[in-house]
């Protein structure tokens, strides 16, 4: 190789390099994520990730939660309960997220499985169904997860996505972590005065605030649907621009397992399941309440889907289907998907009671 091309590839790849080893230095040591906006994907990640290492330091016998923002249940609300059920809850679950962001927080909360008597996970159904929204090829999911990735997850993490685009978002993004977070560093140049103070405030008062929320008062009574003939009558006073969703939302038939979803959650609840395999630490899946109205048809039960499957292994525990129907109910939802205050309050202390019946008294 002639000297002038030798030092042009030698420039290369120390320019690579330098611009490597910054990137590593602010977003692979911590120094950035404690100055990240509190509302994004990551930064509420990163909240909950510190939130939830502070709480391992005190004591009590510690239930760790993980689901979407359908699973409404209160964490304050199940520890008033703590001295019949012998647990104190803490929910690490953020809205949007799913199985392969859980498993990454999950991990690195408790790289010795052993923190927690139980780890729960609230789903939607437990037979596969399809989702709406791919969770393979889920854009968000690089950053619910990027500050909890290390380069030795580079491979694992993009090759579960099915598109090459994503795949290679994940690589690059991966390698580089300030690609991720570009626009966050975007806005804290904009303002960094009122970034670092908000930092500061939320630094120090997020975790309580967040154990402290409660939810909204406002109820869909007045809801109904006559299934035969599939007409919906909405709520008094509701906004037209809103019963497109609920009729999308409240009439949608139930989409059978293609195999997609049952993959998805088969790799990713499977690697949380395996993280506890010499534990004592016990796994549950739990159905979350369906919505304010009952369905006429329920999804087909599917004997070999993912979490059957896993439920087969030791120290791992089924809900029951239909624990939570009783909540279906307008009264108890503010929306097509989401408990109310009222909802979110009863679901709190019959979680409380069935994760105590699958799986006993602490231990």
């Amino acid at each position: 190789m002639p000297q002038t091309r030798r030092a042009a590839v030698v420039t290369i790849l120390a320019s690579l390099a330098s611009v490597f080893l910054l990137d590593a230095a602010i977003f692979r040591t911590g120094f950035y994520l404690r100055w990240m906006e509190p509302d994004s994907s990551t930064g509420l990640t990163e909240y909950r990730y510190r939130a939830e290492l502070d709480r391992q330091k005190q004591p009590g016998k510690l239930v760790l939660t993980f689901g979407d923002s359908r699973f409404a249940y209160l964490p304050r609300v199940a520890n008033q309960f703590t001295a019949e059920s012998g647990f104190v809850f803490r929910h690490a679950g953020t809205a949007g997220s799913s199985a392969r962001d859980w498993y990454y927080l999950m991990r690195d909360l408790d790289p010795e499985a052993r923190q927690y008597q139980a780890v729960v996970v609230g789903l939607d159904d437990l037979e596969d169904e399809e989702s709406l929204v791919s969770r393979q090829d889920d854009p968000r999911s690089l950053h619910y997860s990027i500050g909890r990735l290390g380069l030795g997850d580079l491979k694992e993490f993009a090759l579960s996505h099915d598109s090459p685009t994503y795949q290679w978002a994940a690589v690059r993004g991966g390698i580089l972590k300030g690609i991720v977070m570009q626009e966050d560093v975007h806005d804290l140049l904009l303002r960094p005065r009122e970034r670092a103070q908000s930092a500061r405030l939320n630094w120090g008062g997020w975790a309580g605030w967040a154990y402290d929320y409660d939810d909204e008062e406002r109820s869909l009574a007045g809801l109904a649907i006559d299934w035969k003939t599939r007409a919906m009558t909405y709520p008094p006073g509701m906004d037209p621009g809103y019963k497109k969703m609920f009729n999308e939302t409240l009439l949608r038939k139930a989409t059978p397992s293609t195999g997609r979803r049952a993959a998805y959650q088969r790799k990713w609840f499977g690697r949380m399941v395996e993280h506890y395999r010499n534990s004592e630490t016990r796994f549950v899946f739990v159905r979350l309440p369906r919505g304010p109205l009952s369905p006429l048809e329920d999804v087909p039960l599917n004997p070999s889907s993912s979490v059957r499957v896993l439920a087969k292994r030791p120290r791992v525990y089924l809900g029951a289907p239909l624990r939570y129907a009783s909540l279906e109910r307008p009264e108890y939802f503010k929306d097509p998907l989401h408990l109310n205050r009222a909802g979110a309050h009863a679901f709190s202390k019959m979680l409380v009671d069935e994760v105590r019946e699958l799986i006993g008294p602490p231990r």
